[in-house]
């Protein structure tokens, strides 16, 4: 396995193309999938102060059979955290229901993220939430400025786009509103897994703990 590059989020979206539309997006099939990743990330050797704060994005495919094939790690910030990436997904190998289209399942690529955090003396910040709630109240240029900073913390998680988008468009930016409609249609279609591995600190004490929201 080669070292990744940290790639930009257009450069993402670029490589992402323009996939064929599916009637049904493939689905895990055993309870929820970030407790399940988090969990086999756990039970994997990792370095001893923890993964170093970046992302894993990795690039496969959901057989019609509900196997996985052609698991390709794209961006990650080491050979090891990116081999444990692959491993905890490996691990639902047999776990899907495919993807179907015209009423038949089919072979399907999609795109998995990881995004290994560091917060002290607390968890991630609610920029989203406090996004929606100021655009709940219509003020949009600020509710513009807190969905810029969820987007910064998690690049692959789709809402916020599209949420931004809504904004943009209230406040007459409509080519900025149309390229964050385009980046949402994109990451809803073709991720099927946005995992936030955070590691908590308290001080100087570092203890490291798993969550998923």
């Amino acid at each position: 396995m080669m070292i990744g590059t940290n790639l930009s989020s257009q450069e993402i979206f670029n490589s992402m193309g323009d996939s064929p539309k599916y009637d049904v997006k493939a689905s895990f099939k055993s309870g929820d999938l970030e407790s399940f990743i988090l969990k086999e990330l756990l039970q994997n050797k990792m370095p001893p102060n923890g993964p170093p704060k970046g992302y894993v994005l990795i690039s496969f495919t959901i057989a019609k059979d509900g196997s996985l094939t052609d698991i390709d790690p794209i961006d990650f910030p080491n050979k090891e955290v990116g081999l444990n990436s692959v491993m905890a997904l490996q691990a639902t190998d047999g776990m899907w229901n495919p993807t179907i289209y015209k009423n038949n399942p089919i072979d399907y690529q999609y795109f998995i993220a990881y995004n290994y955090s560091v917060n002290i003396d607390s968890g991630p910040p609610e920029y989203f939430d406090k996004a929606n709630k100021l655009y709940g109240k219509n003020d949009f240029k600020k509710a513009l400025k807190y969905y810029n900073k969820a987007i910064k913390i998690n690049k692959y998680f789709a809402d916020p786009y599209l949420k931004r988008s809504l904004a943009k468009k209230a406040l007459g930016d409509m080519k900025g509103a149309d390229e964050d409609q385009l980046r949402y249609e994109k990451l809803n279609t073709q991720f099927v897994g946005n995992i936030n591995s955070v590691m908590l600190g308290i001080t100087r004490t570092m203890i490291t703990r798993q969550v998923a929201y």
